[in-house]
């Protein structure tokens, strides 16, 4: 199978991808865990890479085309048009940890610390 390009819908722990050939036909479209899909794509070789863009797209811009994976990602959640809260998106396996002190609704009172076994 050969692919030109390949799209993925980035979700929280599922990730949807479509693969086109070089003629825009549809050759693969598979739903991915994480680990899955970082298994997948580390192995294909593609032209062009699309993802859905979202306010965490330009970190992940800079991680795929320069190298420099993201700290953390910042996740809204939004009602209508106003701004419920906020929360650090760790990179795996750390976790957002509250830093015990200011709202639970603002990321900028969580830490991303290492998981411990539980």
């Amino acid at each position: 199978m050969e692919l030109h390009t390949i799209s993925i819908d980035l979700g929280k722990t599922v990730f949807h991808l479509v693969g086109l050939n070089l003629h825009g036909e549809v050759v693969v479209r598979k739903k991915f865990s994480r680990t899955q899909l970082l298994r997948f794509t580390a192995n294909v070789h593609v032209e062009l890479i699309g993802m859905e863009a979202c306010g965490g797209a330009h970190a992940l811009v800079q991680w795929v085309e320069k190298g420099s994976a993201p700290n953390y990602i910042i996740a809204t959640h939004f009602t209508v048009s106003t701004i419920d809260s906020t929360r650090p998106l760790c990179p795996y396996p750390k976790i957002a940890h509250w830093n015990g002190s200011g709202s639970s609704d603002d990321a900028r009172n969580f830490t991303c610390l290492e998981t411990t076994n539980r």
